[in-house]
């Protein structure tokens, strides 16, 4: 039989500073705290995907759930298998919040 041809999931877009800015914590914005955030995210058949968070810091500030609802606005090619989507592809990606420079 032929080889199949497997083909990784791939990000296509990721959320922009303008998502960012728009999604940082309230209480964390006001105080001038930054954050950073790694998930890691499984890629569905259908391009969507579903992540959970590895690392937060600080934690507290609400930066773990500003990634998660960030995530949403990634665009991922799925994986495909002879051309074909399939679920199981996945990426680990972190996040820097900053407050200011």
């Amino acid at each position: 039989p032929p080889a199949r041809v497997n083909v990784e999931a791939a990000i296509t877009q990721r959320p922009t500073g303008a998502d960012l800015q728009d999604l940082f914590p309230e209480r964390a914005l006001e105080r001038g705290r930054s954050g950073v955030v790694r998930i890691r995210c499984n890629v569905r058949a259908d391009g969507r995907v579903d992540c959970t968070v590895l690392s937060e810091d600080p934690t507290g500030w609400g930066f773990g759930d500003a990634t998660l609802r960030a995530a949403r606005r990634f665009r991922v090619a799925p994986a495909t298998t002879d051309g074909v989507p399939t679920d199981g592809g996945y990426f680990e990606q972190t996040i820097r919040w900053n407050a200011g420079d």
